[in-house]
């Protein structure tokens, strides 16, 4: 009956830690993901901006 009752509470505490760990597991894997795509989202801004002021400078030096 003791046996019984450690057994369950070791099975009870390893699910626990299991979790907590395929948690932290997916918390990383999902802030690594969300990490790259706000540089790709940085990214295309930059390359957007850097295209919209080479179309404005483009533009300037057709229209003189």
């Amino acid at each position: 009956m003791l046996i019984m009752v450690l057994f369950r509470i070791i099975l009870h505490n390893k699910i626990i830690t299991n979790g907590f760990a395929s948690f932290k597991r997916y918390f990383s894997l999902f802030s690594m993901l969300f990490s790259i795509s706000l540089v790709k989202l940085k990214l295309f801004l930059w390359l957007g901006y850097l295209n919209i002021t080479e179309i404005l400078n483009y533009l300037q030096t057709q229209s003189l």
